[in-house]
């Protein structure tokens, strides 16, 4: 399925903003949003909620993870729209900040944990991904299911920039 171009500029929009937290700037500000993307969040404007699960490797994860570090969460399934697309974005902008203490954390909304295991590997995932078959964590993020999302966290815990792929 082609992505839109809209798709294309919030995918560069969350690129750049990921860049900029990972270098010290500061927050995104206001975004206007399009008949195809949906921007959520803006700077200072949503704490992020305390949350708290079991990696697809079985380990206990909470938000402490993001405790003075800047962050990016990638929430997913392996059948939304716009997944791989965002999966890619991610890929490049932990490519582009390592060293730059940004903590990165993937949500999976698949029901089978082998499904986002098979997604996770697909992509060279190497940053923790939990289990949210039960979308309890996508409720307390806002992130709506059916269409991937990246919510950027900056330094002081606050999302300062989220991205829903609309769903079709």
């Amino acid at each position: 399925m082609p992505i839109s171009r809209a798709e294309t500029r919030a995918c560069a929009l969350i690129w750049l903003v990921i860049l900029a937290l990972a270098a010290g700037c500061g927050g995104a500000g206001n975004a206007e949003s399009d008949s195809a993307t949906r921007l959520v969040a803006t700077a200072g404007e949503r704490a992020l909620p305390r949350f708290k699960g079991v990696t697809l490797a079985g380990e206990s994860l909470d938000t402490g993870l993001f405790r003075r570090k800047r962050g990016v969460i990638f929430l997913f399934a392996d059948t939304e729209r716009g997944a791989d697309v965002l999966a890619g974005v991610v890929n490049r902008a932990r490519a582009a900040s390592q060293g730059a203490n940004v903590a990165f954390l993937g949500i999976s909304r698949d029901a089978e944990k082998e499904r986002g295991r098979a997604f996770s590997r697909r992509h060279g995932f190497d940053f923790p991904i939990l289990h949210d078959a039960s979308g309890a964590i996508s409720r307390k993020l806002r992130a709506e299911p059916g269409a991937a999302a990246v919510l950027v966290v900056d330094g002081e815990g606050y999302m300062v920039l989220g991205y829903l792929a609309r769903p079709e």
